[in-house]
């Protein structure tokens, strides 16, 4: 393995922008060659002058060499440029850090800042990946965020027609939070740290399926009220087109222009007028 490893390439730091990523690809390509020269990047091994078996500290100084010349492979040429020769790899990685951490130490706290004040825009699902996200770059700052911390921004950050599936989180939340008091020791805080990444998990997951629903009723609901809309549109044009189809299968009168009756059976007093003198006349020449 240290064979093949010291034939590989290791990442490569180029600016600011990717330090903590090749900060962390480092230390698994480091790993993988050989632990004690993690430990010499990092200044917590043994200095080779406080040993006093002669293999160890040879094995010691090697490693402490070979380490500052996998850090000087590990940077772009100008960045290897600014590096001085006679620097440990436990100063080479120190200057590294203080050059292109860009705020190691405020940093986590803005990220915290910005978890704890994180309200859901998009969908659950991008929500859920952004807290990933933040607490992920804590962690590898050597601020890892509490699973109580995620999630609480879950339950509290998502929109406002998801707020009534979050009360059955919350009581569960509060049910482990009560446990931890009656039994506070070390081994039920491991296990209180546990038990709220499960309840993280199972909520991401209700969150994102009650979403899901909330869309499926919606989209039922529009398509219900554009039925609706239609049917009415349509009987409302049949309505308006039948009265004018009845007139026309009407008769008229030409005495009165009545629609009920024909001339000959229109009952107007001019036509009644007309029908008397005749009835008069008539019995007048009978006599």
């Amino acid at each position: 393995m240290d064979m093949t490893m010291s034939m590989a390439a290791p990442p490569v730091l180029r600016g600011s922008s990717d330090y903590y990523t090749w900060r962390r690809q480092l230390r698994t390509y480091v790993n993988e060659i050989n632990l004690m020269m993690w430990e010499a990047i990092t200044g917590v091994s043994l200095h080779p002058a406080d040993v006093t078996d002669e293999r160890l500290r040879i094995s010691l100084q090697t490693t402490a060499i070979r380490a500052v010349n996998v850090l000087l492979r590990a940077v772009a040429p100008e960045i290897a440029n600014m590096i001085r020769e006679d620097q440990t790899a436990n100063e080479v990685w120190k200057y590294l850090e203080r050059r292109y951490s860009k705020g190691t130490i405020i940093q986590p706290y803005v990220l915290l800042t910005e978890l704890t004040h994180l309200i859901q825009v998009g969908s659950v699902n991008e929500f859920i990946s952004n807290i990933e996200r933040i607490a992920n770059e804590r962690a590898l700052m050597g601020h890892p965020v509490d699973a109580g911390t995620k999630l609480g921004c879950l339950l509290r950050g998502v929109q406002p027609h998801l707020h009534p599936y979050t009360a059955a989180y919350e009581a569960q939340w509060e049910s482990i939070a009560l446990n931890k008091i009656s039994n506070a020791t070390d081994a039920s805080n491991a296990e209180l740290e546990i038990e709220l990444e499960r309840l993280f998990d199972r909520a991401a997951m209700g969150l994102q399926y009650y979403e899901e629903l909330a869309q499926l009723k919606e989209r039922e609901v529009d398509n219900v009220t554009l039925a609706a809309r239609f049917t009415s549109h349509n009987q409302g044009g049949y309505q308006q087109r039948q009265p004018a189809t009845t007139t026309s299968s009407q008769v008229a009168c030409w005495n009165c222009d009545g629609h009920s009756h024909i001339s000959s059976e229109c009952p107007s007093p001019e036509k009644e007028e007309k029908r008397g003198k005749r009835g008069r006349g008539g019995r007048g020449r009978r006599k």
